[in-house]
């Protein structure tokens, strides 16, 4: 197995448990969180709240994409990956750290979600990943539905995983309400947001100690790359110190390249600069375009879709993880076969 992912061909398969492990740790509380925002804020504000959140994290993704793309260049995948991941996490984590019954516990974690949209830029780095570890144009195609793939398996076992994760007999809808929704019991909250907090560290340790480096300037200094483990494996004696040393001397290089690029880095922050770069371009404008119609209109359901069922049919955790994990399921199926299907028929830019 490990032979088969140190080839050249399978090497952008080490990106996917990055992704996996992410969306895994943030879906498992897509079927408890509901219930939390509609007793903290209430229904008349929930959609509100919810709505700026997603906003000011939507605005905040979009000036930050481009520039982890372009420090991500400088100083490697791998550890902008690591900060991504961990930014995108907090606030889910957060549940995990926070007493249930700390007063502001809900609204820390709202300002952690809508703050996170700086860090949201996992997709960008795991699709510049996969161009840098495939050279073939043709099977880039097939390696970004993986990519997606991925992230609609994570959305189809971590909400149905969490519904039922968060079960405990005490749960039980107030049917004198006519804003009832199922009050989870603590024991089920913690479940939850611990197996989220354990998942996060688990990507997090897989980030830093098991995937590769893929840019090939900065690869032969990461001292976990596969094709440097033959190399290694008979000075076992000198392995700690060697380790050490490598780590010492190539982050001090990629602090040193980082400082040399520093007004690079800032032009990529100005989100004008981003526009013009797309407007420049009609093919990438006119995707663009697509892009925005159809994310915009699929987050707007995304959203809000859980808030209203749990507040309007009073669906319990379980269904409601059902409902997304059927959500999860569909991405996957589209983006694993359908993708695959329709691409070799229609070509890239029909499809």
């Amino acid at each position: 197995m490990h032979s088969l992912l140190s080839s050249k061909s399978t090497r952008h398969v080490y990106v996917l448990p990055v992704l996996l492990l992410e969306f895994l740790a943030i879906s498992l509380t897509r079927a408890v969180l509901p219930s939390l925002l509609i007793e903290s804020f209430s229904s008349s504000w929930v959609y509100f709240v919810m709505g700026c959140t997603e906003c000011i994290r939507g605005l905040l993704a979009f000036v930050s994409c481009p520039l982890f793309g372009k420090l991500s260049d400088i100083i490697g995948r791998k550890v902008c990956l690591f900060v991504t991941v961990l930014g995108t996490c907090a606030p889910v984590c957060s549940l995990a750290l926070l007493p249930v019954y700390h007063p502001h516990r809900m609204y820390i974690f709202i300002t952690l979600l809508a703050l996170s949209g700086i860090f949201s830029s996992t997709f960008t780095l795991t699709f510049a990943y996969i161009s840098d570890t495939v050279q073939k144009r043709g099977d880039r195609v097939t390696a970004y539905g993986l990519a997606l793939a991925t992230f609609g398996l994570s959305f189809t076992i971590g909400p149905m995983a969490g519904g039922y994760l968060s079960h405990v007999t005490h749960d039980t809808p107030s049917p004198e309400s006519s804003e009832a929704v199922y009050a989870i019991h603590p024991i089920g909250q913690q479940r939850v947001f611990t197996s989220s907090l354990v998942l996060t560290l688990l990507d997090l340790l897989y980030i830093y100690f098991i995937l590769p480096e893929s840019l090939p300037s900065l690869s032969s200094h990461d001292s976990h790359h596969p094709d440097n483990e033959d190399e290694h494996c008979n000075n076992d004696s000198d392995s700690d110190s060697e380790t050490v040393q490598s780590t010492s001397t190539t982050l001090t290089q990629r602090l040193s390249t980082l400082r040399d690029n520093q007004s690079t880095i800032i032009n990529n922050i100005n989100p004008i600069h981003t526009i013009q770069i797309i407007h420049s371009d009609p093919l990438l404008f006119t995707i663009g375009q697509i892009s925005f119609l159809y994310y915009t209109s699929l987050w707007a359901v995304v959203s809000t879709l859980i808030l209203y069922a749990a507040k309007r049919f009073q669906l319990s955790p379980e269904r409601l993880g059902e409902l997304m994990s059927a959500l999860g399921l569909s991405t996957m199926v589209a983006e694993a076969v359908l993708v695959r299907l329709i691409v070799p028929l229609l070509g890239e830019r029909h499809t």
